[in-house]
């Protein structure tokens, strides 16, 4: 990693508060205005969303990385197995060549590091049975998963991607490194203001046995002012076991087998100061680190300097992620061991993550109807919706009056009371429709918009 890159990284992560960097600062306002536009103009179908053939679970943060993106993929991808759910994956697959959809397996060039990427080829192996598709394009890439028989999609870094409707929306926060700097990019590590957590269905904070209590908590307190406390879960990072490589060959020790000596750690992935961490409360001796930028492919040169850096040092071996060892040349054989630590992470309320997931995949279904008249029709059509899918959640939203005829009938009704002298009917009468502005009919359809607003991500049409 260069100097300029690690220098911008500690400025925009909050490491160091006075830096050149701070001339940015405005620039983050593009970045805002125009992620605000973007979400507006999908929210109300002015740019248009794709349905995709699945139900999607998408994972992502709102951070330039490091959230333990790909151990909670694992996690949420076991949890479905676990349920009896044949749950795939869909990854963009970062620094690869261009092609079409394609899933690891399918041929001997799909399992190649520059056509799938890391981070797939991890999980592929970490997970096996299960379709992994890498496609730059997620739609496509759901319609390839559901082609080769996939129940439920589970896509990897798609929280900011609205082309692609989704199902549920879990995002990860890093305790260690919340909000970064509280800047959106480029002044910051934000990808979007704060305020975008509160569109998550789901929020995780991951890493929070790397995290100080206290940190830890004013962190959930400033969520919590975002979204409902309930949707809230923290994550820890396990051990699971190590990986060591010696003279080319391969062989896996338990957790508790850890590597003995001094050690030279190198990286490669979205949170170095974070596997470094990790390393030292496993109680592993690290006499020096190197950082590579995250997704860097080694090379041969690379390699080389590590190896001279090592036998200079006098160290015993050396400690990898598991992602940087899909990085590492395929033909690599060192007389100097590597130790690659597996991890998993582990929720403070597994059942109640759970449960929540597979609420949210349960059908939303909404009537809606524009009169008392209307709201009669609307009250005979959620029966029988609510008949033919039993699991589904059918609801009401009543443009006039209170919708008493869906309350009657036990139906939830999301749209604010608007009880009118004219009783809805003002194309008719002008005097009534003065009546109706005289009794805030102005207010009462604001408040109407704003309901609906809020139901945009909730309720969607194909």
């Amino acid at each position: 990693m260069s100097k300029l890159l690690r220098s911008y990284l500690r400025y925009a992560r909050g490491e160091k508060k006075i830096s050149p960097w701070v001339l940015l600062y405005p620039l983050q306002f593009i970045t805002r205005m125009w992620m605000k536009l973007r979400i507006n103009l999908y929210a109300r179908g002015l740019l248009s969303v794709t349905e995709p053939p699945l139900p999607v679970v998408s994972i992502g943060n709102n951070s330039l990385g490091g959230t333990n993106k790909t151990p909670m993929t694992e996690l949420v991808v076991r949890q479905f197995q676990e349920a009896g759910i044949e749950a795939g994956l869909v990854s963009r697959g970062y620094r690869t060549r261009e092609h079409g959809p394609i899933w690891i397996g399918q041929d001997e060039e799909s399992t190649h590091r520059d056509t799938a990427g890391d981070e797939p080829l991890m999980l592929a192996k970490r997970l096996p049975g299960v379709k992994i598709v890498v496609s730059k394009d997620r739609v496509q890439g759901v319609t390839l998963l559901a082609s080769l028989g996939a129940k439920v999609a589970v896509t990897d870094d798609t929280f900011q991607h609205r082309r692609m409707a989704r199902d549920v929306d879990i995002v990860l926060v890093d305790a260690t490194c919340p909000f970064g700097n509280g800047n959106v990019i480029p002044a910051g590590s934000m990808r979007e203001p704060k305020s975008a957590f509160s569109r998550a269905d789901i929020l995780v904070i991951t890493k929070a046995n790397q995290a100080d209590p206290e940190q830890l908590a004013s962190t959930r307190a400033e969520l919590e002012k975002l979204l409902d406390p309930r949707k809230i879960f923290t994550a820890e990072i396990r051990m699971e076991s190590w990986i060591e490589i010696r003279e080319g060959r391969e062989r896996t020790a338990p957790a508790d087998d850890r590597p003995k000596g001094s050690f030279l750690a190198f990286s490669a992935i979205g949170s170095p100061a974070g596997f470094y961490r990790f390393l030292e409360q496993e109680g592993i001796s690290i006499t020096a680190h190197r950082t590579f930028r995250d997704h860097h492919i080694f090379t041969a040169n690379d390699i080389e300097k590590l190896v001279e850096l090592a036998v200079s040092l006098n160290v015993d071996g050396f400690i990898c992620t598991e992602k940087d060892l899909v990085n590492l040349p395929s033909d690599l054989d060192l007389d100097i061991p590597i130790y690659i630590p597996r991890i998993v992470v582990s929720l403070d309320d597994d059942l109640g993550f759970r449960t929540k997931v597979m609420d949210k995949l349960k059908p939303n279904l909404m009537v809606a109807s524009n009169g008392y008249g209307e709201d009669a029709i609307g009250v005979v059509l959620a029966k029988k919706m609510k008949k033919r899918f039993s699991s589904a959640e059918v609801s009401a939203f009543a443009f006039v009056g209170s919708g008493t005829h869906y309350r009657n009938e036990g139906f939830r009704v999301l749209s604010p009371s608007i009880e009118m002298p004219s009783g809805g009917v003002i194309k008719y009468s002008i005097i009534e429709f003065i009546k109706d502005l005289r009794h805030g009919l102005g207010s009462s359809i604001t408040s109407q918009m704003s309901a609906l607003s809020s139901l945009y991500s909730r309720y969607r049409t194909p």
